[in-house]
């Protein structure tokens, strides 16, 4: 007897409750046999029929990855199981927080074009990236921003 997936072990974390991540199938020695599936995490997984369903709303920054025992019956009561894993992906859906600019005071008769500031910015899912800063307001024509500066 053997299980077989066919879809993607990856799921992105903004993938909704109900989606279907794929199908399984077996073989097996006995002809004609039906077969039923079950996950041993319920909390992340469901089955319609063979049609496995994300049962859980996933937060890359808590989990990366999933895993569960599926288990086939066959019409005869036997059993086989086989684990997976899946890899929860990142999607960037946190919005940028603590904006902070170095300094607030500029100096009387500063020279255009010297750097006053620097800007800095917490956002959690981009770790290892570049965060864009934009000026905005009545004054955001006096200045330009460079990088993060």
């Amino acid at each position: 007897t053997a299980i077989t997936f066919t879809g993607n072990l990856s799921i992105a974390e903004n993938t909704a409750t109900g989606a279907e991540l794929g199908t399984f199938s077996t073989t097996d020695a006995d002809t004609g046999d039906t077969f039923t599936y079950t996950s041993s995490n319920t909390t992340a997984f469901t089955f319609d029929n063979n049609k496995l369903k994300l049962n859980a709303t996933l937060d890359y920054e808590t989990t990366t990855s999933l895993t569960t025992t599926i288990t086939v019956t066959d019409g005869n009561s036997h059993t086989f199981n086989k684990d997976f894993t899946f890899t929860i992906t990142d999607t960037n859906d946190i919005t940028p927080s603590n904006i902070q600019l170095s300094t607030t005071t500029i100096a009387d008769n500063t020279t255009a074009g010297i750097v006053i500031a620097t800007l800095t910015a917490t956002d959690a899912d981009t770790t290892g990236e570049t965060i864009t800063y934009t000026l905005g307001g009545t004054d955001a024509t006096s200045f330009t921003i460079s990088g993060n500066q």
